[in-house]
């Protein structure tokens, strides 16, 4: 296995395919997500070794600190480790093993832990006549700045350089969604759309002043939170609630944020899980979207050629990065590719046989597309 690994290596660099060291993938990535960057591809090879599957997930609570230190260092250290012989261009990163919990206590929701499923807020307002009651925290006066003390404590164990994930971070009218009970969230965005606005505000300043600081401490290189890709400049979060509204109320409330907080940071990647391609027209709105992640999931029986059909329709309006593939999907070619288009392939694979010879077929495609 080894000399056919060296041999590829020595192939790699013959035919001039870009080099497989953490620096060169971090480039690599810069280039890809920046603005007007040219069609291309980029690809994750899904393989958990054994050493990865004997690790045991840590609670994702506050009092479980040093257990997701011990995790995210180790984690870190095994891909590492997989990154000396498998060529992709995943970059390891240090996770920071949050839930969607975390703004929402800042406003000052109780959380459930539970033992079996990750931690969740409970909403505090149900009516707008309780909208005015949020609160205007500071970061450094909620339980928002013990995250500071895990990230920089997993910087002390794995070194200055060690991307760290950006926490699990919600655009504010998803936060919002996490304070205010949702059934009547949606009913106020009609009935009462200023005081929906008046909370959804107060959250935003909550963001910015939490990336301003986050970013000054750790820098403008992270990964994102969900899915797992580098990022130079800008920000990430996931915009999940657009599927539950049309898309006048995506315009009114959702839109503006988003814009904005693209415009401050230089680029913004979005997530979103829910079944929206009534909302795809204003998501290529947003400027400077360098990333775009829709999931298809939800969306495999009601709407099969969702993930399809959302590739044609971004094409080069930015990078996307969906579902995962097995192997044998990609006999006939690599899916979804079109001129100009940039698209993130995840391959899942089960051995490190498997592993290696998905990862070959990749570079050998990624050096026939730049003849």
């Amino acid at each position: 296995m080894s000399e056919r690994r060296d041999e590829s290596a020595a192939g790699i660099a013959e035919t001039g395919r870009a080099g497989h060291d953490i620096a060169s993938r971090r480039r690599r990535w810069r280039d890809f997500l920046a603005p007007r960057a040219p069609g291309g591809f980029m690809f994750f090879i899904r393989y958990r070794g054994p050493e990865f599957r004997e690790l045991k997930w840590p609670h994702r609570w506050p009092s479980k600190a040093k257990e997701r230190v011990e995790f995210a260092v180790r984690r870190y250290e095994i891909a590492r480790a997989q990154a000396e012989w498998l060529h992709d261009d995943f970059v390891p990163y240090l996770d920071n093993l949050t839930g969607t919990e975390i703004f929402g206590e800042a406003f000052g929701c109780p959380v459930e832990r539970p033992d079996h499923t990750m931690p969740f807020s409970r909403p505090v307002v149900h009516a707008p006549a309780e909208a005015d009651r949020v609160p205007e925290p500071r970061v450094e006066d909620t339980p928002l700045a013990y995250l500071f003390d895990l990230a920089d404590e997993m910087r002390r164990r794995a070194g200055p350089d060690a991307p760290l994930t950006l926490v699990d971070m919600q655009s504010p009218m998803g936060i919002t969604a996490e304070i205010w009970e949702k059934g009547d969230l949606f009913c106020s965005m009609i009935d009462a759309p200023e005081a929906v606005k008046s909370v959804a505000a107060k959250v935003k300043r909550l963001l910015i002043a939490f990336h301003d600081r986050w970013l000054e401490r750790y820098g403008r290189a992270f990964v994102a939170h969900c899915p797992d890709y580098p990022m130079d400049g800008g920000i990430t979060l996931s915009e999940d609630e657009v599927g539950s509204v049309n898309a006048d109320l995506f315009e009114e409330f959702f839109l503006q944020d988003l814009v904005d907080l693209s415009n401050r940071y230089g680029g913004i990647g979005i997530h979103c899980c829910a079944c929206a391609r009534h909302q795809w027209r204003h998501f290529a709105r947003v400027p400077n979207l360098r990333l775009l992640n829709l999931s298809g999931q939800a969306t495999k029986k009601t709407d099969p050629a969702y993930l399809d059909d959302a590739y044609r329709f971004f094409g080069p309006r930015t990078a996307q990065m969906h579902e995962s593939f097995r192997p044998d999907e990609l006999k006939d070619g690599l899916p979804c590719a079109s001129p100009g288009s940039r698209i993130v392939y995840q391959v899942e694979v089960e051995t490190k046989d498997e592993a290696l010879r998905a990862c070959d077929r990749m570079l050998e495609a990624r050096s026939a597309t730049a003849r």
